[in-house]
């Protein structure tokens, strides 16, 4: 996930709308069909309520991607309450809003203009009034049930990544990010236990002793037993400068920790030495990701010596998270060019950014390993040191968000994203659905790390199809396209082949580092790939590499047959449109 932060109309700006708006609401509502009084306002608050929806509109108004249709949103979230009660529908017909429960007409409303988004959130507010006043169901839902069913399920509507998270959820999203005070620990369930995943480095807990894959078993006292992992979590939080007791099992004895709590942000890059070559495994991406990465390649240059040779930065199962540190972490390894453009409706989300530091590696050779579970901010850096001819990169395609969303802080604590721009590679193509392709399809391959060194070292590896085909992904038809979306579609990481020595990407890439020979040939491959069709533009087939049957060596075998079939069946291929 990529995230921005920007103001909107303050709060008491929104309350003076409001406010008069209750009072046009409540002359409308004294209009309709009689029902009962609300009475109980700990269950249901009109005044809070109207200011969510106005916060939660006006945000998507203002920043997503495409213009919404205010309207629609508004009356979709209005209809999820028949999740609720299934007799509860609202219709909007002629520019008359109408609430009903089953055949009795509750409430009856003129249409606001389109983008009157105070009264669209008032109306809002009337309908979920009028259900409770007539449904014990809907009268007994917490607030944030109903504001989850209706905001969820109007920004659903407007593309896959935009959603809600309610206060808590929140809550967590921000300790990721930003931070939070605890003891430096993340959690996981193990069966009926619950064992320390990460203990962060120089960490209240890494100070005190605790281990990663220690058993947690109290907290304060308290035994853990049965309990749910979010609440552990909350056991151990407090605040800063105060002292909480852990118990944890290690070697089947129990041991006891006391560990003043402190201000800790999640770590995500994590260095280990494989003989000559340093790995660097990033998880995610928050506000410490680049420096801790600057950091840590400095510590193995340090550690390594002279004779290290190259990196390895491992992204599988990166889900994302800040873009800006994405940015600056391929920055760390690239000294000049483009690295992300980033396009939008609102004009803060158009923006372009370009290498601005030298290489902290001192020109190391790079490889980069990912999969389907790279996304969003991960993929940015795949592609920003590939198409810089800076890495190398090893393993399947990229998950293809492509997309950012910036955050609405709503009164109830809980937050929006909203989908604002759209991400473009330094060359020019949209990560947005396919991603980013790999030179090396591990999962592709027939044979282990060593087929493809002799592939390369033979000199007959061409471009691979899958890669060239990747930049012009938009300009298929939608059945090459679906092709290509299968091809180099990792599952697992795959064991090496034959020999089962373990992960074949890592293997892979320390058998490409310890040859620097090879690693600069699968760049120039890489490269070739790139602008192999950029000179074929007016051609009515998909381009064919020099050497096909050299395909075979890469475990590619039918992948390019598959997709060169599918363009010489009956459907034309499309030509680059005219820039």
């Amino acid at each position: 996930m990529q995230f921005c932060e920007f103001g909107r109309r303050s709060i008491g700006e929104r309350k003076g709308l409001i406010g008069a708006l209750m009072l046009v609401a409540a002359l409308l509502l004294a209009s309709c069909a009689s029902r009962p009084e609300i009475r109980d306002p700990r269950v249901f608050d009109r005044d809070v309520a109207a200011e969510f929806f106005s916060a939660a509109f006006e945000g998507i108004y203002a920043f997503h991607i495409d213009p919404p249709d205010i309207p629609h949103l508004a009356l979709k979230g209005m209809n999820a309450i028949s999740e609720l009660d299934g007799d509860f529908k609202v219709q909007l017909t002629e520019g008359r809003l109408r609430v009903t429960m089953a055949d009795s007409i509750l409430g009856e409303f003129k249409a606001p203009e389109r983008n009157d988004i105070p009264r669209w959130s008032m109306l809002t507010t009337a309908a979920i009034d009028l259900a409770r006043g007539s449904s014990k169901a809907v009268r007994n839902a917490d607030p944030e049930t109903l504001y989850r069913l209706i905001v969820q399920t109007a920004v659903s509507e407007l593309d896959r990544f935009s959603r809600y998270a309610g206060a808590e959820a929140a809550r967590r999203n921000r300790a990721q990010r930003q931070g939070y005070t605890g003891i430096g620990v993340t959690l996981r369930q193990a069966g009926q236990r619950i064992v320390l995943s990460a203990v962060f480095e120089n960490s209240p807990a890494s100070d005190a002793g605790v281990r990663t894959g220690d058993v947690l078993s109290e907290v304060d006292g308290q035994p853990i037993h049965g309990l749910a992992i979010v609440d552990v979590s909350q056991l151990i939080r407090g605040s800063e400068g105060e002292t909480v007791s852990i118990g944890i099992i290690r070697d089947k004895r129990l041991k006891h920790f006391s560990i003043q709590r402190a201000r800790v942000i999640e770590q995500t890059v994590f260095y280990r030495r494989h003989g000559n070559v340093a790995r660097f495994l990033v998880t995610a991406f928050n506000v410490h990701t680049a420096s801790a990465m600057r950091d840590k390649i400095s510590q193995a240059t340090r550690d390594i010596g002279k004779s290290i040779k190259g990196l390895i930065v491992d992204l599988r199962g990166n889900r994302g998270g800040i873009f800006k540190d994405a940015v600056a972490i391929s920055d760390l390894l690239i000294t000049e060019g483009d690295i992300l453009t980033t396009k939008g409706r609102h004009p803060k989300a158009v923006n372009h950014f370009e290498a601005q530091a030298d290489d902290v590696s001192d020109g190391l050779p790079v490889v980069v390993l990912i999969d389907k579970s790279s996304a969003s901010a991960s993929e940015i850096v795949a592609a920003a040191l590939q198409d810089a001819s800076r890495a190398v990169l090893i393993g399947g395609r990229t998950y293809g968000k492509g997309s950012v969303q910036t955050i609405v802080s709503l009164p109830n604590g809980g937050e929006l994203y909203v989908t604002w721009t759209k991400m473009y590679t330094p060359t020019g193509y949209p990560i947005s659905r396919f991603g980013v392709y790999p030179v090396i399809c591990t999962n592709e391959l027939t044979g282990g790390a060593a087929a493809v060194i002799e592939a390369l070292e033979a000199e007959t590896m061409a471009p691979p199809t899958h890669l060239v085909l990747r930049h012009d992904a938009n300009y298929l038809t939608h059945t090459q396209q679906e092709a290509l979306l299968r091809s180099c579609a990792t599952r697992a990481i795959r064991e090496e082949s034959g020999d089962g020595n373990g992960d074949l990407d890592l293997k892979l890439a320390q058998n490409l580092l310890s040859r620097p020979e090879l690693h600069t040939r699968l760049l120039a491959i890489s490269k070739s790939a790139r602008i192999g069709r950029s000179s074929q533009t007016s051609s009515s087939k998909p381009p064919t590499p020099s050497r096909a049957s050299s395909l075979d060596l890469m475990g590619a075998n039918g992948i390019f047959r598959k997709i060169q079939s599918l363009a010489n069946e009956d459907r034309t291929w499309q030509s680059r449109p005219p820039s």
